[in-house]
């Protein structure tokens, strides 16, 4: 990731690998259910090779889904980065922030992860969202610390 000059580091990183536990549990479903139809219909052995498929292509996809997703808050940007091969990045100024929203189902309060959703001044994105990060409050905490502490540096300056 490059910074700008003079920016700094505050947060960076991926989902956490415990928000992906739901979709390996939902793959590992869809596998079995594959294999107990193959075996009811006396092809077990498609059955089975099809399952083994279905696993590896869901486990591969869930890793490259969390490698592939990068998310990183300076002290004047909040970014999302994207892609392996290709890459979409978005970015928003941290004084352009309105809201931070934290969103935890059931299941994410148990896994001690969560969403984060930005709300920007003069945007409609709906996707500008840390999606299965751990720790999230700590996280939305952070981040107003940081806003209040530049608030603060760049008030003092004005004098």
């Amino acid at each position: 990731m490059d910074l700008m000059e003079g920016e700094a580091m505050v947060w960076q990183g991926r989902p956490s690998w415990r928000a992906m536990l739901s979709w390996y549990a939902s793959v590992v479903v869809v596998a079995a259910i594959v294999l107990v139809v193959g075996v009811l219909i006396d092809q077990a052995m498609y059955g089975g090779l099809a399952a083994a498929v279905i696993a590896i292509v869901g486990f591969v996809k869930g890793w490259f889904t969390r490698i592939a997703t990068l998310y990183t808050i300076t002290d004047r940007r909040i970014i999302i980065r994207k892609g392996i091969l290709s890459r979409k990045e978005r970015a928003a100024h941290i004084d352009r922030v309105q809201n931070v929203n934290l969103t935890q189902t059931f299941v994410d309060r148990l896994l001690q992860v969560g969403t984060l959703d930005f709300d920007t001044a003069g945007t409609e994105d709906s996707d500008f969202k840390f999606v299965g990060i751990g720790d999230p409050s700590d996280l939305r905490t952070r981040i107003d610390t940081e806003y209040v502490r530049r608030t603060r540096e760049m008030g003092s300056g004005l004098h």
